[in-house]
């Protein structure tokens, strides 16, 4: 191809100033399709794309909560089961990858977004196969025992975005290939949760007075999650504050974590615990919710990247949460929240009680969080830099 030719294309797909002019097709692929942090953070991403560059395609397993949210957006979805790599079946691995490729091929992709470890390894061969641009996403730390598959194979994709720089650490000892990773925190839509929302509505629901504190924490259930310590501390604050309500907000989607709805209830009852405790299960009113708290608990045993803080920092509440994971990373401790270490019931209530006993710094501490939120971790931020990976990508391979 002469000069002339080929500056002409350029010009076609990035413009005299070098900047993308073309759409182009981005296949996303998501093990699940339930609705949780991981989804939640997706659906943000993908519907504040600039649709001038960008269209986005999914790839999950089955219909789901995941599902309706993304239909709703006008995206199309493909379905594709997505073999478990632990259970080694050439037939099933094979069948999936070629149908990702189908994908590829039918809706003309220029990049694929995988969005965890489930998809990652499948995504990156299917792209390679198919000579098209891969991205991973890393969203989860690992636990002890577990094979880091992701870290092995990081030579595959062109781009790795983590969530936290405590994500990002699982790659340090593959230096090689610092350059491909970058740290993309998640981010919240600020204008839908608002401080000025109010939580009438949760207190009228669940039959709570004005004078009664809320202390809530929300995540699925899950042993991970350390609903059995956030329990073990509301029975130490209730000893010192017989008026604060604890409100525990999810509920499990996984078979075998459903025990747990009939464990923690049995606890509350042992614990005395039954006018105190309330189980919201799953609300999609996430910003009423958190409105109707005072002061809002993360009790896990680690969090890469856990997208509630950001939230219930949005709305401005102080927080209680365990110094692990990238938890640090988003709540300062003493200026916007107060950080315990996990697994530790005795420092969770003693710092509640910290906030119950002083209500003016529980308010100092959750307009700090609004702030922070507001300065480094809102939706436009989080979707600017991840369309930057895209286009530094994109660009890159048209001038190969």
């Amino acid at each position: 191809m002469d000069d002339k030719k080929e500056d002409i294309i350029n010009t076609k797909v990035l413009g005299k100033k070098g900047n993308l002019v073309m759409k182009f097709n981005i296949l996303y692929l998501h093990e699940t399709s339930i609705l949780g942090g991981a989804e939640n953070s997706l659906l943000n991403l993908v519907s504040k794309l600039d649709k001038n560059k960008f269209q986005p395609f999914f790839i999950c397993p089955q219909d789901g909560p995941f599902v309706d949210e993304l239909k709703k957006l006008n995206i199309e979805v493909f379905f594709v089961r997505f073999p478990r790599l632990k259970r080694l079946n050439p037939f099933r691995i094979c069948s999936a990858i070629n149908k990702i490729r189908q994908v590829i091929r039918k809706k003309e992709i220029a990049l694929v977004h995988s969005s965890g470890t489930g998809t990652n390894l499948l995504a990156a061969v299917s792209a390679k196969l198919s000579h098209v641009l891969i991205t991973w996403h890393a969203r989860n730390l690992l636990g002890k025992g577990m094979w880091d598959i992701d870290r092995f194979f990081s030579f595959l994709p062109d781009k790795i975005i983590c969530n936290s720089e405590a994500i990002r650490e699982r790659f340090y000892k593959r230096g090689k290939i610092q350059d491909k990773i970058i740290t993309i925190i998640n981010g919240v839509n600020v204008s839908k949760f608002d401080p000025g929302i109010s939580g009438r509505q949760i207190r009228k629901e669940f039959d709570i007075n004005d004078e009664e504190i809320i202390v809530g924490m929300v995540g699925r259930l899950d042993p991970s999650k350390g609903h059995e310590y956030f329990l073990h501390a509301a029975a130490g604050v209730v000893k010192s504050y017989p008026r604060v309500r604890f409100l525990i907000v999810g509920d499990t989607f996984s078979p075998e974590h459903f025990w747990l709805r009939e464990h923690l209830r049995n606890l509350v009852q042992k614990l005395h615990l039954e006018k105190r405790v309330i189980f919201a299960g799953f609300r999609r009113d996430m910003p009423q919710v958190l409105a109707g708290m005072d002061i809002f608990v993360l009790a896990s045993d680690a969090e890469p990247c856990g997208r509630v803080l950001f939230e219930a920092m949005a709305m401005a509440k102080p927080i209680v949460a365990t110094n692990t994971g990238g938890t640090p990373e988003i709540v300062i401790d003493r200026e916007t929240g107060l950080l315990v270490p996990p697994r530790n019931s005795e420092a969770l209530a003693k710092n509640i009680i910290i906030l119950l006993n002083n209500r003016e710094l529980a308010k100092e501490m959750g307009q700090r969080g609004r702030e922070r939120v507001e300065k480094y971790f809102t939706i436009q931020e989080h979707v600017e830099k991840t369309e930057a990976v895209y286009e530094e990508l994109l660009i890159k391979k048209v001038n190969q």
